[in-house]
């Protein structure tokens, strides 16, 4: 399954403390991976259950209390992202 790594902090509408939260995190890519607009889906619930297995509570517990229940999807432009294809980086990021 594609997945992305976080290698910068994304802007968004979170805090800059929650924002920062996802630096390094691996994440699975909803919709097989494909893109739209130069940016990628992640399952929100996946996301978050990212947050939390890598000791980032604060910052899931934001997400649960800001925006579970109304986003099934969370985000992420590509420049922020390295894809990551069959556990390496993909050749194709456009």
């Amino acid at each position: 399954m594609p997945s992305i790594e976080i290698i910068a902090i994304p802007k968004g509408q979170a805090p800059p403390e929650i924002q920062e939260a996802w630096l390094r995190l691996i994440l699975p890519l909803a919709n097989g991976g494909k893109t739209c607009n130069r940016c990628y889906k992640v399952h929100m619930t996946a996301a978050v259950a990212s947050l939390v297995a890598h000791g980032q509570t604060e910052a899931a517990q934001w997400w649960i209390e800001h925006n579970l229940e109304n986003y099934s999807f969370i985000i992420f432009d590509q420049s922020v992202c390295r894809l990551i294809v069959d556990g390496q980086e993909g050749a194709d990021q456009a």
